[in-house]
């Protein structure tokens, strides 16, 4: 081998190597497959050449020139399917046995070719020199094998310089189509004088090839924006990221999904390549908001809570920018929210609102409500209970009397503990009797013969007049109330301690 042919192959074969290393640490990713296949076929027809100049033997170089047909039939089948993925698009079903069928079939023919001379007529007994297998003539098989290959390679190119030129102009350029139509021309212009016209010792063909294979290499992975996302979005993750997060191009086409988000709400990523397909079904499963104010109303769901944060962010060198989409699962702090919110209006121990929230609502009372009633209560001797039965006990008495108390509640009758053991009642929409009838069933419904079950209570009532405010109405209740309690607490609390005596 001359020094000539000697740097031709060490330059093409390194330019071989180098995609077979950088596409190695990128192996799990599937998207990526066929492209490893394609450049790892192309580096061991390096290797095959190599070997195919350094080695005398020509035993072996016959069958190492025979095993160049099945290889370059890979080649193009690899490089079909390579830029199927790459577009996104999958070959039809009956292709990959046809393939798999002519590339047995090719190998056989290659390696059986001393019986039929079919691929090149000359068999390994006629060869003399190097030379004789060079320069032999080719079979009818040779020029099947050439057709089908060469179908393959028009496929290819028409889809790329197609995809290039219509679906990937803004992103990629004029650049590669310029690069793709010189590569195909001087390629078809060298094989086609290697094959019909001059012959030369050295392959053209694997040359051509090579770059060829080289070009799809750096368009597909060097140049491919989806692997930037996947590679260059990682420093951003991991000063942005809390928990879960979608990786998307511009067009919201899904690059990644959180191994967390996919196992925590198991949506099939396969089945949602588009982002706003991925949002729609995460919203089926959880509550998702941009900003607390558009929630903060709404009542608490029993779902997961996700807050979400999108952000646009590009890579240096490329035009086209990514989508990130980061999700903060907010549930244990909403709970929390709801919880607070529940005790700003409502009583812990008994689940009536509070004194607080009447008295943030007053005003809204005071003016939607002016033919409202009021009665106001408290219970008798419940300090005599607490100092016998202790404060659980008491506190128990008062949630019986809320038990009853809400037996009567309704949309138009509003129930508040006011401190303690006194408890007022509104009711937004009343009259004298129906006020009067509803004091009359709050105290038969305390009342029992059985003293142990009886729960003695004042009651107060107030009807709001014309002009009057809503403080006045329970201030003249609140009046009543404590007129009734100054004798009616003396009573109980001497029965009380009759029936605590003889107990």
């Amino acid at each position: 081998m001359n020094a000539f042919s000697a740097t031709i192959i060490i330059v093409f074969g390194f330019i071989s190597f180098i995609p077979v290393v950088n596409l190695h640490r990128y192996r799990k990713y599937s998207q990526y497959k066929t492209l490893r296949y394609l450049v790892t076929v192309v580096f061991l027809w390096s290797v095959l050449m190599l070997a195919y100049n350094l080695y005398a033997n020509l035993y072996f170089v016959y069958y190492a020139q025979m095993l160049v047909y099945p290889i370059i039939f890979l080649f193009v089948y690899l490089s079909h399917e390579t830029l199927q993925s790459f577009i996104g698009k999958k070959s039809p079903w009956f292709l990959h046995p046809l393939a798999l069928g002519f590339f047995i079939t090719n190998l056989m023919m290659s390696i059986t070719n001393p019986l039929h001379e079919l691929v090149m007529q000359v068999s390994i007994q006629d060869v003399v020199q190097r030379s004789d297998i060079v320069m032999a003539e080719y079979g009818t098989f040779f020029y099947i094998h050439t057709y089908i290959s060469y179908t393959f390679v028009l496929i290819v190119i028409s889809k790329m310089i197609y995809h290039l030129t219509k679906k990937r102009k803004i992103e990629y350029g004029i650049t590669p189509v310029i690069l793709l139509l010189i590569i195909v021309v001087s390629g078809f212009a060298i094989n086609i004088l290697h094959v019909f016209f001059i012959r030369i010792e050295f392959s053209p063909t694997y040359m051509v090839f090579v770059i060829f294979g080289f070009f799809l290499y750096w368009l597909v992975f060097t140049k491919d924006f989806q692997l930037r996302l996947l590679s260059g979005s990682r420093n951003v993750l991991i000063n942005a990221m809390r928990e879960m997060y979608i990786i998307a191009t511009k067009d919201g086409s899904v690059i990644e999904y959180s191994e967390a988000l996919i196992k925590r709400f198991n949506i099939a990523s396969s089945e949602t390549k588009n982002i706003d397909d991925f949002i729609a079904a995460l919203e089926e499963k959880t509550v998702m908001y941009k900003s607390f104010d558009n929630i903060k109303d709404n009542p608490y769901i029993h779902k997961p809570y996700l807050y979400t944060i999108t952000k646009d962010f590009s890579i240096p060198g490329f035009k086209e920018s990514g989508k990130l989409v980061l999700m903060y699962d907010e549930t244990r702090l909403m709970k929390l929210v709801d919880q607070l919110n529940y005790y700003i209006k409502y009583d812990a121990m008994t689940n009536c609102f509070h004194r607080n929230h009447f008295e943030k609502n007053r005003e809204v009372y005071e003016s939607e409500y002016p033919n409202s009633g009021v009665i106001i209560s408290d219970i008798n001797g419940l300090k005599l209970f607490n100092d016998n039965f202790g404060h659980g006990a008491g506190d128990e008495l008062i949630k019986r009397y809320v038990d009853i108390l809400k037996t009567f509640e309704s949309d138009e009758q509003m129930i508040f503990r006011m401190g303690g053991d006194e408890f007022l009642i509104l009711i937004t929409d009343t009259n004298e009797k129906q006020l009067k009838t509803l004091k009359k069933a709050v105290l038969d419904a305390t009342y029992n013969t059985n003293f142990e079950e009886h729960i003695s209570i004042a009651l107060g009532s107030a009807l709001r007049q014309k002009n009057e405010s809503l403080e006045e109405t329970i201030r003249r209740a609140d009046t009543e109330m404590y007129d009734i309690k100054e004798t009616l607490s003396k009573t109980y609390q001497n029965e009380f301690k009759a029936w605590l005596k003889n107990k």
